[in-house]
């Protein structure tokens, strides 16, 4: 994973701490550059300071402002009056990621939280077609809130009957709800979404399937490789031989979701094939 950092050398020697032979960290010196990076490189994660002191100093908010478009940003700071300010700017911008230094940055809850950002960020195409689909649905709003909150805290959703319980209603009225929007029942998109959580995962080094498994709170390992043939219809072993839009394709399926065309699936049977057109 490539990291992109405009933080304060207190802060930058943090985060180098809790990323420590995980990920590489370019240290930018000022927004100006830091913009131009974003633009020319694949990064994979931002962690800036709005308040950072820089030659550019006041520039901080307007480029993270523009960095979202780019790259997932996460927010790593000190509580002051300033960055209170800059969060809720941000959080307008659509910028909801944010870390106070001396609270919630211990090394392994850092990683952790950055790992998390880059892995959701392969997903929010899929949330956002999901959330669109039930919005022209007419479907109560708190659906579309619950399964923003299953991609945003996926481990905490397990079965069909959390994602009814967090939209505040039976799983009998949401998955009428799911259905007339075209989407899968409430079981397959929990599963789906936990597949695809966990696929993104497996996609950092250093982690195993087991690692993948005990950050979705998955009973065993083989639960979730089995969940992955169920959704995509081949195990996770020959997916990482695949591209990952491949995957997605695949879970945008079962999902109810439409596929780009040209991604071909990998070794469909027939009876999934025919099970997939309807």
């Amino acid at each position: 994973m490539l990291i992109a950092a405009r933080l304060e050398r207190s802060l930058l020697a943090r985060l180098s701490s809790a990323t420590a032979g995980c990920h590489a960290i370019l240290d930018l010196p000022t927004w100006h550059v830091l913009r131009g990076e974003v633009r020319r490189r694949p990064i994979d994660v931002v962690i800036a300071d709005p308040a950072a002191r820089c030659a550019d100093a006041g520039d901080g908010l307007a480029a993270l402002q523009t960095i979202r478009d780019f790259a997932s940003v996460l927010v790593y700071t000190t509580v002051s009056s300033e960055t209170s300010r800059a969060i809720l700017a941000l959080g307008d911008s659509g910028v909801h990621d944010f870390v106070f230094a001396g609270f919630d940055d211990a090394p392994d809850r850092m990683r952790l939280r950055v790992e998390d950002i880059a892995a959701r960020a392969a997903d929010e195409p899929v949330l956002a077609q999901i959330l669109d689909a039930v919005a022209q649905a007419g479907a109560p709003p708190s659906i579309g809130e619950s399964v923003r909150e299953l991609f945003r805290a996926t481990w905490r959703f397990r079965t069909a009957q959390d994602l009814a319980a967090a939209a505040g209603l039976s799983r009998q009225h949401t998955n009428v709800w799911l259905h007339r929007a075209g989407l899968a029942p409430c079981c397959t998109i929990v599963t789906a979404v936990r597949v695809l959580r966990g696929f993104q995962y497996a996609r950092i080094g250093g982690l195993t399937v087991a690692d993948v498994a005990a950050r979705l709170r998955y009973p065993d390992p083989e639960v979730f490789t089995n969940n992955v043939r169920a959704i995509t219809g081949a195990p996770l072993s020959e997916w990482r031989r695949q591209g990952v839009d491949r995957f997605v394709a695949r879970v945008r399926i079962r999902l109810g979701l439409p596929a780009p065309p040209q991604l071909a699936l990998v070794h469909a049977s027939g009876r999934e094939q025919l099970r997939d057109a309807g």
